[in-house]
């Protein structure tokens, strides 16, 4: 008797719900998607737990993420199982980017895989970005905000971090939250993840188009590397929407202040996202204890520190 397998069933649901799904999809764009852009450790899925919390917003979650070639019927079940405008997540830990609780945020990484098709780096070419289906990947996000009736927020350190310019680029309307960590304690977290897997010397997460320079030098020199350009390519894209687009649709955050006082930057977003109706939740924020403190050798951080001072 065949072995009974869980995922090969999951990826025969996904097949026989991504075919009936698509007399949902749509292209019109009702309401915009929200995409959280920031280096590997700076924050991001703190930011997203604590604005899906705020808020009533879609987003993936470990039980809609199960459904990376049929989102809406994912978002549905995951909505009908437990309503996105009652949600009001009660535990904010992560383990390096995943949580562990149904109803905590997935960076959907899946889903993204269908888009971007990356090769040695995680950064898409100019070449490469335009292969992508784009229409059909605007269809697809349009028609997930559409089914909820709701924007959806999206998390991925890799896929939208990397592709920010191009996902600014392509959703015209798009919010997007930018976080941004004490360079040098981003860094530091980075290596800690490094570390707690047994070797340093191992690259963790995203791996900027500069990762092919970085990938022969010390892992000290790589995780400033990292942190230093997965910024860059955030600053490039705030540009872009400041200079040729609505820079209103633009949020920086910073994750010291995030920590100190959430609940005035659920303000700043609220002001954003009142334009299209979403609703508060009525829930406030105690302060989230920083991470910025010296955590690994002294040594090894002042050698972060001389190391940062080549970039700044």
């Amino acid at each position: 008797m065949k072995k009974f397998e869980t995922h090969d069933l999951i990826i025969q649901l996904n097949k026989t719900l991504a075919e009936k799904e698509k007399s949902f999809y749509s292209q019109e764009q009702k309401l915009p998607p929200v995409f959280i852009a920031g280096a590997p450790r700076s924050g991001t899925t703190l930011l997203y737990q604590v604005l899906v919390s705020a808020f009533d917003i879609g987003y993936i979650d470990n039980i809609s993420a199960k459904f990376w070639d049929a989102p809406l019927s994912g978002l549905v079940l995951s909505d009908e199982i437990y309503p996105f405008e009652k949600r009001i997540l009660t535990n904010f830990n992560s383990e390096y980017g995943f949580t562990s609780e149904p109803l905590g945020p997935h960076e959907f990484g899946y889903f993204w895989r269908r888009w971007f098709d990356y090769k040695e780096t995680h950064e898409l070419s100019v070449e490469q970005l335009d292969k992508i289906d784009k229409e059909n990947l605007k269809r697809t996000i349009f028609s997930m905000n559409n089914v909820l009736n709701k924007p959806v927020a999206f998390k991925n350190a890799v896929a939208i971090t990397l592709q920010i310019e191009y996902l600014a680029k392509t959703f015209s309307g798009a919010i997007i939250l930018s976080i941004e960590r004490e360079p040098l304690y981003n860094a530091q977290s980075i290596l800690e993840a490094r570390l707690r897997s047994g070797n340093p010397e191992e690259w963790f997460s995203a791996k900027p188009a500069e990762y092919l320079k970085l990938k022969d030098k010390s892992y000290i020199e790589q995780v400033v590397g990292q942190v230093y350009f997965c910024n860059e390519k955030i600053s490039r894209a705030r540009n872009y929407v400041r200079h040729s687009d609505n820079s209103a649709r633009w949020i920086d955050i910073k994750y010291e202040e995030l920590c100190e006082a959430p609940d005035n930057i659920i303000d700043i977003i609220d002001e954003k996202l009142k334009k299209y109706n979403v609703k508060r939740k009525n829930v406030r924020f105690g302060k989230f204890e920083s991470s910025n403190k010296i955590k690994i050798e002294k040594e090894i951080f002042e050698k972060l520190q001389t190391e940062f001072g080549k970039y700044y």
